[in-house]
């Protein structure tokens, strides 16, 4: 049997990490030769660009980046800055849709998804007009301190194993 060769693209649910979409490829497909075009977050859903066989050499020359959209909670802040909420219960997962406000609607918002809340606060100073003022600091390319839980590598290991390690080891 010759072996596959050509791309998927395959919808990345939340709490599926991009290797085990890999592995979930390699199985259905019976090959060793599986590579992805880019890791998106483990919370994160979204298009995963797959490569088999020979195609897999295109892969490094995919240089597109990548689009994040979201729904943003003001006045929440969790353990993990975002909306797992890792903590001594683990992690609450996305166990409702997310919650579509309008700007005037987020002077109070109420506990999300179950996550562990650190702080929870009135925002009388929100309002539509500064929410697009701030908003557009963050137009183009910017420089950005990555959070806690992130897909980044630091010596070799992904900032969230390492922040979900240092919370076992308080525990």
């Amino acid at each position: 049997m010759a072996t596959p060769c050509g791309f998927l693209s395959v919808r990345k649910p939340a709490g599926v990490t991009s290797t085990q979409c890999v592995r979930v490829v390699r199985s259905l497909f019976d090959t060793k030769q599986v590579g992805h075009g880019g890791t998106l977050d483990p919370m994160a859903t979204g298009v995963l660009i797959m490569a088999l066989g020979r195609a897999t050499r295109v892969l490094p020359h995919l240089t597109t980046g990548k689009e994040y959209r979201g729904v943003i909670r003001f006045g929440v802040t969790t353990d993990t800055d975002d909306i797992t909420g890792w903590g001594d219960q683990g992690s609450a997962g996305l166990r409702a849709p997310p919650i579509a406000l309008r700007c005037s609607l987020l002077t109070r918002l109420l506990l999300v998804c179950g996550s562990e809340i650190l702080t929870k606060r009135a925002a009388p100073w929100l309002t539509p007009a500064l929410v697009d003022a701030t908003l557009q600091r963050f137009v183009g390319n910017i420089d950005q301190m990555p959070p806690r839980i992130s897909a980044i590598k630091r010596n070799g290991v992904r900032l969230y194993h390492l922040t979900r390690a240092n919370k076992a080891r308080k525990a």
